[in-house]
C-alpha cells in the first residue's frame, strides 16, 4: 500500500494514519485514523464529559482529506511531494447530501472512503463514507458521515 502523501495539513490537522487501499482504475481510497484520547484535537475536559463524539466538522475534514490523498496519488506524488506531474492544491467548493447517522468515539478507528465521480476541467467530485470500526469485532462498523464533495484543483 502506499503511503499517505504529502499532504499541506501538519499534526493535529492531518486525520490520516494509513491508506488501506488505493486503486486508480476504480477510482477508489481506503484509509484510516485511530482516534485516541491524545489527540489535540479533543475538546478540552472532553474525558469527563458523557458524550465522546469525534466533531462532524472533522469528519467532513477527513473525507477532504482522504480525497486529497487519492489527487495526489493519481497525480504520481509520492510522501516526499516529488514528482514530474504538476503539484496542485485542491479546494473544497462544496458538500451536498450529507448525513450522519452515527458518531464516531475515543479509541474507535475512522475509516474513510473515497471514490472519484466525475472530473470537468478542474473540478472533480467525490462521493464519500466513513464508518466507525470498534477495537471489539464482534461490533459490527457504522456508517458516520456520508455525501458528496466537490473541490477545484489548482496549480500550486
Amino acid at each position: 500500500m502506499p503511503t499517505v502523501p504529502s499532504l499541506p495539513h501538519a499534526p493535529p490537522f492531518r486525520l490520516i494514519d494509513r491508506i488501506v487501499e488505493h486503486d486508480l482504475v476504480s477510482g477508489c481510497l481506503v484509509a484510516e485514523k485511530l482516534l485516541s484520547i491524545d489527540d489535540s484535537l479533543w475538546p478540552a475536559g472532553l474525558q469527563l464529559s458523557p458524550f465522546r463524539g469525534f466533531p462532524q466538522t472533522l469528519l467532513i475534514e477527513a473525507l477532504c482529506q482522504a480525497a486529497a490523498a487519492f489527487n495526489m496519488l493519481s497525480a504520481g506524488l509520492s510522501e516526499a511531494g516529488d514528482s514530474s506531474a504538476a503539484v496542485h492544491r485542491g479546494y473544497l467548493v462544496g458538500a451536498s447530501d450529507l448525513r450522519f447517522p452515527n458518531f464516531v468515539e475515543i479509541g474507535e478507528t475512522l475509516r474513510l472512503c473515497v471514490k472519484k465521480q466525475q472530473s470537468m476541467g478542474s473540478l472533480v467530485s467525490f462521493v464519500g463514507d466513513a464508518y466507525a470500526i470498534s477495537c471489539d469485532r464482534s461490533i459490527a462498523p457504522r456508517q458516520v458521515v456520508s455525501g458528496r464533495l466537490l473541490f477545484s484543483l489548482m496549480a500550486a
